[in-house]
């Protein structure tokens, strides 16, 4: 089953912002006079390249459960966790670094030590889903 994410208001601001900084970076060598064509090539490129990558792992990040593992999605990066792992899911609100795109997170404990954060929107269809397919999984909600 597909899981969109959650997103925030002040993070996809954040996220766009810095996405059309790095477009208006990389095209500003054409508009300034004295750079050489390699120098602003190279500035194009990276600066293209950030953008890209910033808008991939906004637009990206999606999570599946299947019958076997939970998929994480986030751009290009990818996390494949084994349903009989999870040992809890927990509702949390945090600003770490995550494949999670709103502060409004699930903190999910596999393995023994191992945790990631994620978002979905729709909350309850995702716990519901993980407590029938991890049932000794420990579940909470909001």
């Amino acid at each position: 089953m597909k899981f969109v994410t959650r997103r925030d208001l002040w993070l996809s601001i954040t996220i766009w912002v810095c996405i059309l900084f790095s477009v208006f970076s990389g095209l500003s060598p054409f508009f300034i006079s004295g750079i050489d064509a390699v120098g602003g090539t190279i500035v194009f490129i990276i600066c293209f390249a950030v953008a890209g990558l910033l808008a991939w792992i906004w637009l990206g990040t999606v999570y599946y459960v299947t019958e076997s593992a939970l998929l994480v999605y986030s751009g290009p990066l990818k996390k494949t966790i084994p349903l009989q792992s999870i040992t809890s899911v927990k509702p949390v609100t945090s600003i770490v670094a995550s494949a999670a795109t709103s502060s409004k997170r699930l903190e999910i404990l596999y393995n023994k030590y191992d945790l990631i954060y994620i978002s979905p929107l729709e909350e309850d269809a995702f716990l519901a889903e993980v407590q029938s397919r991890c049932p000794r999984a420990t579940v909470q909600s909001r």
